[in-house]
């Protein structure tokens, strides 16, 4: 124990006074004799006693109260457990994620709570202590150092946001701003977000101050999908969504809406058992075209930051197709393809093709081309590396060595005889949605093939004789390869019923606009097709807010840096000069939504024994203010020392007045 004013102890020779004044107050007893004096000296002899012992107790209560009164001014304290020394300052850190929004016991936010604790931190140190204050957004200005008045403004702008950083890149980023002992960590240590691993540096003393939710669980939507992305031509398609429970409750009557360019279009309920998922679906209009901003949401409480999910359905392009034939002759591609609604079909004769349209496409066509010239295969393997789909019918009697230069392990068909093919497998992704039922009893075409390519297990169609006649390769972009040309003569394919939806799958598969269906916002790069964008065009974001982010184009495709945008979940057009690219649907990654937080054994197993994690009631600043004190300020007796003066005096009082 210390004395904030030892001076004060000086006093303490006033005791001397009580004790002077009480010694030689004592009157001196005067002795008279009788002739039988035996009762009453004993009278006598007991009310001394008892007088002495009450002046005695007096003299100690009075002598109790100067000395407790001197101790008061003097202002005795325990040492603190910590130490700031001069010139010090202090970090704080506020978890300003969106499981923030959590309620806490007080019924109050847990990023509320944590405000107020950074606003008490701030309280309990010297007046001249400077503060460094950073959030998961990293704003600049976590660069300098702020004085308390300039801390407690920043906190009154404080928001929540859609940023999640790891501890590891938390500390990364204190140890390039400054050089801070003690860094105090306000959140609510989400196991899904906190990272695996971290390697604190030991010269710096870290303070935990954990803020418990009070609801453990929590649903949300874990993905969404279609089932048949690759729907065109009026096919019918379903939207599925997997939801996950993350609770030790059951969750029952769960209703889900459905609302698409705000129009609801469907609605559900369902059941999700504890600590397990449900799989729900809504099924789309079969004659949607264009683009359309689609919205999941759910009723789900008190953690609400993830009840709604977007999705952005891109009905839009049709697919452009360009077909290179021999002979400007009429042909089975373009009665296929013939559509104008679904497709842009643009025919070319090998000897007169514009190059800049094969850029554009979707999907080229070499149909029966007898030999291929260098210039088109280097145009056609440029197109395959941005991500282009070529289909490569061969010609009765090809250039075998010309068309090895799209596929090496092209030879010359011996095959003389034509073949039945065999019945395609509906497990194959490709045939995903086009059968309804096993096509057992279907009666599959004959073919005879004039190219083969060896053994291919992967074959999406294949012969009797297990030889492939239809297969993919697939690397950057597409490259299907037929065995035969589409001629009577080389077999009944080209009027079979297979035909169309195998050459329709071919050109739903080959469609390069931007199909997915949402993005998360903890991805860094975004890909988006713009084949006709200059180099000096930016792409702009607009939604909640309207951003232009760092980008660069690359094959056709612009690449857009995600990382330093200041995003929320919605929706974002995709624009160049006013004109709408696309739309895209951001989300929250899925690990934000799952609320089990690191425990103090954890925790420390994280920071190391050194690390302080404090276990306070988040509704109460009065109690985090008051373990601050203790640690930095140490505990204060004055108080105790006081009230001991008072019971004193009080003591004397009851001495003088009852002890007759």
């Amino acid at each position: 124990m210390t004395f904030l004013y030892p001076g004060f102890l000086w006093a303490l020779f006033a005791l001397a006074i009580p004790l002077i004044i009480h010694l030689f107050n004592f009157r001196r007893t005067q002795k008279i004799y009788f002739s039988s004096t035996r009762f009453i000296r004993e009278v006598q002899e007991t009310s001394s006693a008892k007088r002495r012992l009450k002046h005695w107790l007096v003299l100690a209560s009075r002598l109790l109260f100067l000395f407790f009164l001197v101790v008061v001014f003097a202002q005795p304290i325990l040492p603190a457990k910590q130490q700031l020394q001069a010139g010090d300052h202090i970090a704080i850190y506020i978890d300003n994620s969106l499981s923030m929004s959590s309620p806490t016991d007080g019924a109050s936010r847990t990023f509320d709570a944590a405000l107020i604790a950074a606003r008490t931190i701030t309280d309990v140190f010297p007046a001249d202590t400077r503060y460094r204050l950073l959030t998961n957004d990293f704003e600049p200005f976590a660069n300098t150092l702020k004085t308390k008045a300039e801390v407690q403004e920043a906190l009154a702008k404080f928001r929540l946001g859609s940023k999640i950083r790891t501890a590891d890149e938390i500390v990364s980023r204190f140890n390039r701003l400054g050089n801070e002992r003690d860094i105090f960590w306000l959140s609510d240590f989400q196991q899904s977000t906190f990272g695996k691993t971290l390697q604190p540096d030991s010269s710096r003393r870290f303070h935990l101050v954990p803020f418990q939710i009070t609801a453990k669980s929590n649903i949300y939507i874990d993905t969404a999908f279609l089932d048949n992305p690759f729907a065109i031509g009026g096919e019918q398609n379903t939207l599925s969504l997997r939801l996950v429970n993350d609770g030790d409750a059951d969750r029952t009557q769960l209703n889900v809406r459905l609302v698409v360019d705000g129009l609801q279009v469907g609605t559900t309920t369902t059941d999700i058992p504890a600590n397990s998922e449900k799989e729900v679906s809504f099924v789309l209009n079969n004659n949607q075209a264009g683009i359309h901003q689609a919205v999941i949401s759910f009723g789900d409480t008190p953690i609400t930051f993830d009840n709604e999910f977007y999705l952005s359905l891109n009905f839009a392009n049709r697919i452009k197709i360009v077909q290179i034939t021999e002979q400007n002759s009429s042909s089975v591609v373009k009665k296929i393809y013939a559509n104008n609604q679904l497709f842009d079909l643009i025919n070319r004769v090998g000897s007169n093709i514009d190059y800049s349209q094969l850029a554009q496409a979707d999907l080229i066509v070499l149909n029966e081309l007898e030999r291929l010239d260098q210039s088109l295969l280097a145009v056609l393997s440029d197109f395959m590396e941005a991500g282009g789909t070529v289909l490569l019918i061969p010609a009765a009697n090809p250039d075998v060595a010309s068309y090895q230069s799209l596929l090496p392990s092209i030879m010359v068909s011996k095959q003389e005889k034509l073949l039945e093919l065999t019945k395609p497998d509906s497990k194959n992704p490709f045939f995903n949605n086009v059968f309804q039922e096993q096509p057992s009893q279907m009666a599959m075409p004959l073919v005879r093939n004039s190219i083969t390519w060896g053994d291919d297990r992967q074959a999406i169609l294949k012969q009797q004789d297990d030889l492939p006649y239809l297969s993919l390769f697939q690397q950057q972009g597409r490259l299907y390869v037929m065995g035969g040309p589409m001629q009577s003569t080389h077999g009944t394919f080209l009027n079979h019923a297979l035909v169309v939806p195998v050459m329709y799958r071919i050109a739903a598969f080959s469609r390069r606009s931007d199909k997915q269906l949402y993005q998360l916002l903890s991805q860094n790069l975004l890909s988006l097709s713009a084949d006709s964008l200059n180099d000096n065009q930016l792409i702009t974001l607009k939604g909640e807010t309207e951003v232009t982010p760092a980008q660069r184009n690359v094959n056709k495709q612009v690449l857009i840096d995600l990382a330093g945008l200041d995003l929320e979940p919605g929706h974002y057009q995709a624009t160049i000069q006013n004109d709408t690219l696309s739309t895209i649907a951001f989300n929250m990654t899925k690990s934000e939504s799952i609320m089990k937080s690191l425990s103090r054994n954890e925790l420390t197993d994280f920071f190391g024994s050194s690390a302080d994690v404090y276990d306070l009631d988040s509704s109460s600043s009065s109690e985090i203010a008051e373990v601050l004190k203790e640690n930095y300020q140490g505990v204060s007796l004055w108080k105790y020392a006081l009230i001991l003066s008072i019971l004193s005096v009080l003591i004397e009082v009851m001495l003088l007045r009852f002890w007759k």
